[in-house]
């Protein structure tokens, strides 16, 4: 985890309007701006990039007069907690997600910068890296998850139906849903990389695209194999039909490789294999 960079800017400063596009991405294979490779570059006007450094991990901490928000002192001071622990954990764990779930005088916008995440988590005992988003409104509404995994289809004559699903909920509702498929619950640290966006894009209009690429992953009831057709593959796809440049982040976790869209038309696929994992 990057240790917290004196001098970064707080999350909450101010920013130019930026445009916001419509659901406008059009079905089909996306000219893709999506690229593991590393930059040394400003964003492109027309992107959305996620790159290492933009890692939470590397916000100041924050005091009480940094808060703004119009409201008591013992909420700011559980605000001032909450922002310092995402940033000494370099993002959420369970127990931050539920301290902001659960007090409802603190929204997601107060403790988070508005706008898209990539989040990183360790599954099977830190074996497997799974890569999915977190999108934090502006208006104080409840953090959106997009994310793929394994169903709990029973075998059928002895052959495994797994499929391949993308959850898109509030994170609120992704806590309290039996997570065990996924390993139980919002595992270990997700690490948040905070999207930087291109003056003709924004986060609204992408996640509207996010969303309909889930949709369409869901409908097309693929299969689900823990090493060729898995939750990064799901990032992958969302990421390419969305347009966004993702930054080399170590060695790619399995699966990441496999845009699903020739999957989606019919094109041959990789067998179910049984992905839930149990404690």
């Amino acid at each position: 985890m990057p240790s917290p960079t004196v001098g970064t800017p707080d999350i909450h400063a101010s920013q130019a309007p930026m445009k916001v596009e419509a659901d406008s991405f059009s079905a089909g294979p996306a000219q893709s701006r999506t690229a593991f490779l590393p930059f040394n570059s400003k964003v492109h006007p027309d992107d959305i990039r996620i790159s290492g450094r933009n890692s939470v991990g590397r916000d100041r901490k924050v005091d009480l007069v940094d808060i703004e928000k119009n409201t008591d002192s013992k909420t700011k001071e559980k605000i001032v907690e909450l922002r310092n622990g995402i940033t000494s954990n370099g993002g959420i764990t369970e127990a931050i997600a539920r301290d902001v779930s659960q007090n409802e005088k603190i929204n997601w916008s107060d403790v988070l910068a508005p706008g898209l995440y990539m989040a990183s988590s360790k599954l099977v005992n830190g074996l497997a890296d799974h890569r999915h988003f977190l999108y934090v409104p502006a208006d104080g509404s409840d953090a959106t998850v997009i994310t793929g995994g394994p169903s709990t289809e029973p075998k059928t004559n002895g052959a495994d139906q797994t499929k391949l699903i993308v959850d898109v909920m509030d994170l609120g509702d992704y806590l309290g849903e039996d997570r065990t498929r996924r390993g139980g619950g919002l595992t270990g640290t997700w690490e948040l990389y905070r999207a930087e966006i291109g003056s003709n894009r924004s986060p609204e209009g992408t996640v509207n695209a996010m969303k309909r690429t889930a949709r369409d992953i869901n409908d097309a009831h693929l299969n689900y194999h823990f090493t060729r057709q898995n939750s990064n593959s799901v990032f992958k796809t969302i990421a390419d039909q969305a347009m966004l440049t993702i930054e080399t982040f170590g060695r790619p976790p399995v699966g990441i490789d496999n845009n699903l869209w020739d999957e989606m038309q019919g094109a041959p696929q990789a067998p179910s294999e049984d992905g839930n994992i149990k404690k």
